[in-house]
């Protein structure tokens, strides 16, 4: 009898354990989950960060005047701050800045295949410089992002009421895609392309304003809070090539 309770015991002892290493295998064959901004690189995807998530964006390299920015999920949308949404095609204005966005509705297309999400957003940039200039701008967007067969197309209209130097009311559209590589031992990949159509401005600031604006790069998904924009192509009124690019960093918290 002594026996036999032995061996029970030891064979209730061996299927715990493996159960405990199947249910570790498991989790460890499960794929990050990575916690990207709510964007490409400078065009806003139809998406808004989750609740309490808390993004900051830093740049290294010959700027595009695309980091300092700070991204909050809130219960009710995201909120971005000093996220370059207000600004010359020519980076030459630096404004603070708050933007609120806030997810629309998901567009239904009766094909199961196509996931289209949506999201609007209002930004306000006021700056008062004694003895100096001061402006009030007003943004006011939207975009739309749809998943077809893994690759990311996003739509992104927006109107800048200007009063800076620019002195204007802008049509910026923003047009993106992206492809995500399946996973790697060092993260994922994800190039990404970016146009966007600039219409107005005052040509007597800056001839150029009307530029329209060419991204292209790779976003390196590092680890579930890190992630990593090179853009090695910024064709614009300053066209920028370079490798590895302007990076853009944006971690997670």
């Amino acid at each position: 009898m002594k026996t036999e309770h032995i061996q029970r015991t030891l064979a209730a002892g061996s299927v715990a354990v493996a159960g405990m290493l199947i249910s570790s295998a498991v989790l460890s064959a499960e794929p990050p989950r990575y916690h990207e901004p709510t964007r490409h690189f400078t065009v806003e995807r139809g998406a808004v960060a989750e609740n309490r998530d808390f993004m900051v964006d830093l740049a290294t390299g010959n700027a595009l005047d695309v980091g300092g920015g700070v991204r909050l999920g809130l219960p009710v949308g995201e909120l971005l701050l000093n996220s370059a949404i207000s600004r010359d095609n020519d980076n030459q204005l630096q404004a603070n800045e708050a933007t609120f966005k806030f997810g629309l509705p998901r567009i239904n297309t009766g094909n199961r295949d196509i996931r289209i999400n949506a999201a609007a957003y209002a930004g306000l940039a006021h700056l008062d410089i004694d003895e100096g200039d001061d402006f009030t701008n007003v943004v006011i967007g939207a975009a739309a992002t749809a998943l077809v067969q893994g690759v990311m197309f996003t739509v992104s209209p927006e109107i800048e009421f200007a009063d800076d130097q620019r002195d204007d009311t802008i049509f910026n559209l923003g047009l993106a895609a992206a492809y995500t590589f399946d996973e790697t031992g060092f993260g994922r990949f994800q190039p990404n392309i970016e146009y966007v159509l600039v219409e107005g401005g005052d040509d007597d600031f800056d001839k150029d304003v009307d530029d329209d604006l060419i991204n292209l790069g790779v976003r390196w998904l590092f680890k579930e809070n890190v992630t990593l924009d090179f853009i090695m192509l910024a064709n614009g009124p300053d066209d920028i090539t370079s490798i590895p690019g302007v990076i853009r960093l944006n971690v997670s918290f």
